[in-house]
């Protein structure tokens, strides 16, 4: 308990500090099992595409679409206890493919014990159709994590070269209600340091359900520049400083 109550600790130091490389220690220490996972769903895919039925193996496997809107199928892969991807981790995979045979989209859920020591519950790659490269992820939170925290789901985009270039963090409603937050999206240079950073809160009352938005510009070295607050009908109200 102690190890995650710390690891959660320094979550908050990352989050705080808005860098985008929150969770990645657990994502970069366990990618090499989704990378095996990802193989085989290929795998697996590619057999569906052939005509090759795999009673043999022990995953149950389902097409949930013959045709996707990327053009090609879409297959879950659940894994039960004490098969090898389960004990791992992972309890489901959920492969988008393109007309091309290529996976866009990969939906991973992790089983229970994981989630705890990973504090997420599912993960959502988006992959470049040409090359191959991740795009965007996207991370599902446990409810431990959110009431820590108070975010429920992060969104991050990747440029070209795969480095992070916005940072989107959508919070839960009971941290809305206590802090007034419903969503904050952060922009980052090349060189990975913090430009711009939007945050979105609700109106005052009684349009608590409008929406405040707060720009942040900064030097790209740590330095702020300015503030530019915005009223619930997107009117510049206050400049700073």
């Amino acid at each position: 308990m102690f190890f995650k109550i710390h690891q959660a600790k320094l979550s908050l130091k990352i989050y705080s500090l808005d860098m985008p490389i929150i969770v990645d220690y657990a994502r970069l220490q366990h990618r090499y099992i989704v990378l095996g996972a990802e193989m085989k769903l290929v795998w697996i895919l590619c057999l569906f595409l052939i005509g090759i039925h795999t009673s043999a193996s022990a995953e149950k496997i389902n097409v949930v679409k013959d045709k996707n809107e990327f053009g090609g199928i879409t297959a879950q892969v659940t894994y039960s206890p004490g098969e090898p991807f389960h004990d791992q981790g992972i309890a489901e995979l959920i492969g988008h493919m393109n007309g091309k045979h290529r996976i866009i989209k990969l939906e991973t859920v992790y089983n229970e014990a994981f989630a705890k020591q990973l504090l997420k519950a599912k993960t959502i790659e988006y992959y470049d159709e040409n090359e191959n490269k991740i795009i965007q992820l996207e991370e599902f939170f446990t409810d431990q994590y959110s009431a820590l925290f108070g975010i429920a789901r992060q969104v991050t985009r990747y440029d070209e070269n795969g480095k992070t270039m916005q940072l989107e963090k959508f919070y839960t409603a009971a941290w809305t209600k206590k802090r007034g937050i419903t969503r904050t999206l952060a922009f980052y240079n090349s060189s990975g340091q913090l430009v711009k950073k939007e945050e979105f809160k609700t109106g005052p009352p009684p349009d608590n359900d409008s929406k405040v938005k707060t720009i942040t510009y900064y030097d790209g070295k740590g330095k702020l520049l300015k503030t530019e607050i915005y009223d619930p009908k997107g009117n510049l109200k206050t400049i700073s400083p």
